[in-house]
């Protein structure tokens, strides 16, 4: 129990730095934006909104780890059931062993967006994907790049 909690902490406290770090980083960009007039302001917007995204996406991240490793525990769940079960001599504890088994094989706990995405280290590979794929169609037409 004090591993889980240190780990909670040492959690929060990584989580704590990664803002202090990304607040510091932010600073710095503006001042640089700032002080330098060939820095166009539409550069600052999109810096800006760039920020913010990877902030979200920072967030997404978290969430979807919490989602794939919860469901990873769960399914170990039903392994050590299933040593358990073998181990056990009373008929009862047997019996509630192998519906609780059942619940699980039959009902796997997914964390899911609204029944439609999975929440799992697949989505975080799928979306990637997808970024990639528009930023690469995107500097591939964009004019200003061609000159």
């Amino acid at each position: 129990m004090s591993t889980e909690r240190s780990d909670i902490l040492n959690n929060t406290e990584q989580q704590k730095n990664l803002i202090i770090l990304i607040k510091h980083l932010h600073m710095e960009l503006t001042e640089i934006s700032f002080q330098d007039k060939r820095f166009p302001q539409n550069s600052r917007i999109i810096l800006a909104v760039a920020g913010w995204c990877g902030i979200c996406l920072y967030r997404l991240l978290i969430v979807n780890s919490t989602c794939a490793k919860v469901s990873s525990k769960s399914r170990r769940t039903s392994e050590i059931l299933f040593q358990m079960k073998n181990t056990i001599q009373n008929a009862e504890l047997k019996e509630e062993i192998e519906q609780f088994s059942l619940q699980l094989i039959q009902r796997p706990l997914v964390f899911t967006l609204c029944r439609f995405i999975s929440l799992d280290y697949h989505f975080v590979q799928r979306f990637m994907e997808g970024i990639t794929t528009y930023l690469v169609l995107l500097i591939n037409f964009s004019p200003e790049i061609k000159r």
